[in-house]
């Protein structure tokens, strides 16, 4: 019996730290959206065909419903804010484990590109912390295990709020049969700007003026000209390895920001080098900042802000035209005249005159914040 002491004593050390663990996360940890969206993903009776990967754009953008509509497929958004190159293999990899892929569509935003993007820590790991499945946990902590915390490994310590009010809201939700049935009225999404349609998309409601944040730009400006970093690059690189295994295709676009922050920030600079890796990589890229304004017709007060998060009628228009691009893709008859501007050039000319004749509208409304 003294030789199993030892033993026991570390048994009963793990079980109360779990025990510990998993009442902070039930006090403190809101139920969020991924913890939905997971439980669309894994559990599901409808197997998805075709899923989009991205962050914060692509989940205001990318309405997956025309997709769905054109290509008749059963298409749905992985899009999350914050979420890095590497969260979308691993991501990729959780909706492998239960659905028969087809397609994935990477929505490429360059922030995510040219900014390094470190594994395992707690405010960067929000993602894996809501993973399903065991067998990628584990992988993701042998992947990073140099870089890995602790707090992150078991419990959900990065969305603490330890606020008496926030406490008491999350005990408030978590006893609810919303949240018991994983209904997205179970799950607190402060950040989403406007109401869950479905398929994993939030439409974002806008102003009808020009957004705010123009600071955003001017921030952003002093990075436009880095290079893509090698995180973000091995990443997608294994995405794109996962998915040649699997027999998926894989398609890379950019959804379009709003025009002012694509002319000030040079989304030249920034197709040019996603392009030239996409191609090395032997994937098919389509930069829809560059849009004919008769086909996305499209101006700043059709974003909620600088930043280049779409919202209101343009998601549905911009979604259709891709849903339109990815049908032409699929039946060899895509024509790049037909979607896109020759050069930014052609199209910082021409958007203006082209929008106000398309839509009738002014190319400026009301004031930016």
């Amino acid at each position: 019996m003294k030789r199993c002491a030892p033993y026991l004593r570390i048994v009963a050390f793990v079980a109360i730290v779990v025990l510990s663990v998993s009442g902070l996360d039930y006090l403190l940890a809101p139920s969020g959206y991924i913890r939905y969206l997971m439980h669309q993903v894994t559990e599901s009776d409808q197997n998805m065909d075709l899923i989009f990967l991205g962050a914060s754009h692509t989940r205001s953008a990318i309405n997956p419903q025309p997709v769905a509509d054109k290509l008749n497929v059963n298409a749905y958004s992985l899009g999350i804010p914050g979420e890095t190159v590497l969260d979308s293999y691993y991501l990729t990899e959780q909706a492998l484990e239960h659905n028969d892929i087809k397609t994935v569509v990477y929505d490429a935003d360059f922030q995510y590109w040219i900014i390094p993007q470190m594994s395992g820590q707690v405010y960067q790991s929000f993602v894996y912390s809501q993973l399903q499945s065991p067998k990628i946990k584990l992988e993701y902590i042998k992947n990073n295990r140099n870089t890995m915390e602790f707090r992150t490994v078991i419990g959900h310590r990065s969305s603490y709020d330890m606020s008496l009010s926030g406490i008491k809201q999350n005990l408030s939700m978590k006893k609810s049969a919303e949240y018991k049935n994983y209904s997205i009225d179970g799950a607190l999404t402060p950040d989403a700007n406007g109401p869950y349609v479905g398929r994993g998309f939030f439409l974002r409601e806008l102003s009808g003026n020009e957004p705010g944040g123009k600071d955003f730009v001017v921030q952003t400006y002093a990075q436009c000209h880095e290079p893509l970093t090698d995180s973000a690059k091995d990443a997608f690189a294994r995405i794109k390895a996962l998915c040649d295994e699997k027999g998926i295709e894989l398609i890379a676009v950019t959804s379009p920001i709003d025009p002012t922050a694509c002319e000030v920030i040079d989304m030249q600079f920034q197709h040019d080098q996603l392009n030239a890796f996409f191609e090395s990589q032997g994937v098919k890229y389509y930069d829809f900042n560059m849009a004919l304004e008769t086909v996305v017709p499209r101006r700043d007060a059709d974003y909620g802000d600088y930043e280049g998060h779409m919202g209101g009628e343009l998601t549905t228009i911009y979604s259709t035209q891709l849903a339109n691009l990815l049908s032409d893709v699929k039946n060899g008859t895509y024509d790049a005249s037909k979607y896109f501007y020759s050069s930014f050039a052609d199209m910082y000319a021409n958007m203006q005159k082209d929008y106000e004749k398309t839509t009738g509208l002014s190319w400026h409304v009301g004031e930016g914040a």
